[in-house]
């Protein structure tokens, strides 16, 4: 964990890490562990957003938009939980996290929030959905080999990844746990590596199969060619905003499983006036100007993570509203809000 290249300046970083976490210095990777990152903050192992979003047409214009602002906050609750799980595995005494995961389209506000929030920037690595199409479950799987022999080049023994993603039905966790004993099985056997997988489960809200959703996260040990998986879950409850609303997730999927190759399009919009909305009195409690503008991929995710810091006057304008027109909720959920802070 943390022990795979060795910087300039003393401190150790993850096998396949291209940037010091600590001066931000560049590492001596090999070239063919250099995976998908054209000097950007993201390791795309799939279609690169950030260099198709700025050429992508807006699509519409909206007069007025309004959210419900108690599940609003309550998603930037759930944001700070990952944040949270996140600051313990790197601070653990095995040292920073080697690797973080997320999957397109639900985990893309997740990395776009570990990347905008926490030291973790430039360590997200971003793959197509495993039910995408074919592509994305074989480049998962090739970027795991390649981990895993780094790991045993450099004379690791304990690897640790942390992977993050929506869990609505459980299907996707029972994917990826198939996906990495298949590609540990297909490794050589040339030493003993240990990789433990840290899942951070976001469970919606309205999920209807928790009980499923349960059960794939109770799986055992299991050890292949010298490489032992050892899973470990942690569950997130909470409102998994727009989850499947391509206008707020600025993000539609093209393909299907059957296809060979990962498609996505950019869905760009612009709206003269965002409203959050308390669901009890029924009151625009903050009303702001114009989105869709800019560079960020997903408004909701962009927006929580940097309009709903307690640092910033937005905050200010909304505590106002709460006191005229908001809920006892309303005012509950913001205190919490403060509380997290900016993680």
């Amino acid at each position: 964990m943390g022990l795979g290249v060795r910087c300039r300046c003393g401190f150790t970083n993850g096998p396949l890490a291209d940037l010091c976490l600590k001066c931000l210095g560049d590492l001596a990777l090999p070239s063919d562990c250099r995976r998908g990152r054209n000097g950007g903050p993201f390791a795309w192992e799939t279609v690169d957003l950030s260099q198709v979003y700025p050429t992508a047409p807006f699509e519409e214009t909206v007069e007025r938009v309004s959210v419900d602002l108690h599940a609003l906050l309550r998603y930037r609750l759930l944001l700070a939980g990952l944040l949270r799980w996140l600051e313990r595995l790197d601070t653990a005494s095995s040292g920073p996290i080697d690797e973080i995961v997320s999957f397109l389209r639900g985990g893309w506000p997740f990395a776009e929030h570990v990347n905008l929030n926490y030291v973790a920037r430039r360590r997200m690595r971003i793959f197509g959905g495993l039910n995408h199409a074919r592509r994305p479950s074989r480049v998962f799987q090739d970027w795991f080999g390649v981990l895993v022999k780094r790991a045993r080049d450099v004379g690791l023994e304990r690897l640790d990844i942390a992977l993050i993603d929506e869990a609505y039905s459980g299907s996707g966790l029972g994917r990826i746990w198939k996906l990495l004993t298949e590609a540990a099985a297909r490794q050589p056997n040339m030493g003993r590596v240990e990789v433990r997988l840290h899942f951070a489960a976001v469970i919606p809200e309205d999920a209807a199969n928790r009980p499923q959703v349960l059960k794939k996260t109770q799986r055992p040990p299991m050890t292949a060619k010298g490489i032992s998986l050892i899973p470990e879950f942690t569950l997130l409850y909470g409102p998994v905003l727009f989850y499947d609303d391509p206008k707020f997730l600025g993000l539609d999927r093209v393909s299907g499983g059957d296809f060979e190759q990962e498609d996505y399009r950019i869905v760009k919009w612009r709206a003269s006036l965002f409203s959050m909305t308390c669901p009890v009195t029924r009151q625009a409690i903050w009303n702001g100007g114009t989105i869709g503008e800019g560079d960020a991929p997903s408004f909701i995710s962009s927006f929580v993570s940097l309009g709903l810091s307690h640092d910033r006057p937005e905050i200010d304008q909304l505590a106002r509203g709460l006191v005229s027109e908001g809920c006892p909720d309303c005012r509950r959920l913001l205190a919490l809000v403060n509380e997290e802070g900016q993680p």
